[in-house]
């Protein structure tokens, strides 16, 4: 529901940028993620060459298998950083002015209870509206997201409720691509020496060049060192993100520190449970498409909240009917 379709750009304020008449929408940095799939691009062109070329010819049982998981692997990574980039990370559309409002109610945070935790909401100038548990406002994108995690300035784009399995799936997916681009890499150069040492009868430093000089392996170098660079910040990204995961907590709520100040965190589903639900559940529809016709956003999902003993949500209220203060 909702996936398909042209974004509201008419009347959208703030400062995403929409491309193919609406169908895509990006961050105000999209020459980031330009950036990004090029540097892919480049590295895949001078790894496959210098690293398959050789290996399938002479080793052809181990050359073919590894080009096939380097060249998914490859694809996978540049369209889960395509799908990111590019979807709409759960923008909550913007509320109207409220004439004669009471400052000082406006001025306050909310209390509200959340099963049984207390919490806070704000009202968002900008946006017009009281930002929903677990919501944040973006400054770069100048807009409240739903879930918000963080706004990737790789991907151009915010991470929340709505993309955050893609933008997770493209940093395990590039670190598991590093490590496999480093080991084919080092595996092509050594076997080639070996082979030049054991053919040619030299020793290990200059069967190692020869492997080098004749072959086109010194485009590994750059490669390997960019698979190392980027290995290490994708494979540190991907393990701190299943922690998040798995406490039931985002990257904005873990350096604000939410739930230290709160008490605890009042969101049961946590554990392996959390991570399934995170990375495998139903993606809920964008607000800001052209056909949307629900509310204006929810409330977390596994959640009671009260306000002053008035329920506000509870497990069992369809989604339609929740009630949005």
């Amino acid at each position: 529901m909702g996936t398909r379709g042209r974004y509201k750009k008419q009347v959208f304020q703030g400062n995403n940028k929409f491309w193919l008449n609406g169908r895509w929408i990006t961050g105000p940095d999209y020459w980031n993620g330009i950036l990004l799939l090029i540097t892919i691009l480049v590295a895949s062109a001078l790894y496959f060459p210098a690293a398959f070329i050789w290996l399938i010819q002479e080793r052809p049982a181990a050359g073919i298998p590894l080009l096939v998981i380097s060249l998914l692997l490859v694809i996978a990574s540049m369209t889960t950083l395509i799908l990111a980039y590019s979807s709409d990370p759960g923008i909550i559309p913007r509320g109207e002015e409220v004439e004669d409002r009471d400052e000082d109610v406006y001025m306050e945070n909310r209390t509200i209870q959340v099963n049984g935790v207390s919490l806070k909401m704000k009202y968002c100038e900008t946006c017009k509206i009281w930002r929903p548990p677990r919501a944040s406002h973006c400054s770069i994108c100048n807009n409240c997201v739903e879930k918000f995690d963080h706004h990737c300035p790789y991907l151009s784009n915010c991470v929340g409720r709505r993309n955050y399995r893609l933008y997770f799936s493209f940093v395990s997916i590039s670190a598991t691509m590093c490590v496999v681009v480093i080991g084919t890499s080092l595996l092509s150069i050594i076997w080639k020496a070996v082979v030049y040492q054991l053919d040619d009868g030299l020793d290990a430093g200059q069967a190692t060049l020869a492997s080098f000089n004749n072959s086109g392996a010194w485009s590994l170098i750059p490669v390997m060192l960019l698979a190392i660079l980027a290995g290490a910040f994708t494979g540190f990204l991907t393990f701190f993100h299943l922690h998040l995961m798995y406490i039931n907590n985002s990257t904005s709520e873990k350096f604000k520190g939410t739930y230290t100040q709160a008490g605890e965190n009042p969101y049961a589903r946590k554990g392996c449970s959390n991570i399934a639900y995170s990375l495998f559940s139903k993606k809920p529809p964008s607000k800001i498409k052209a056909d949307y016709t629900g509310p204006t956003w929810s409330w977390p999902e596994e959640c009671e909240v009260t306000e002053n003993g008035r329920v506000l949500h509870s497990h069992t209220t369809p989604e339609t009917e929740k009630s949005v203060p």
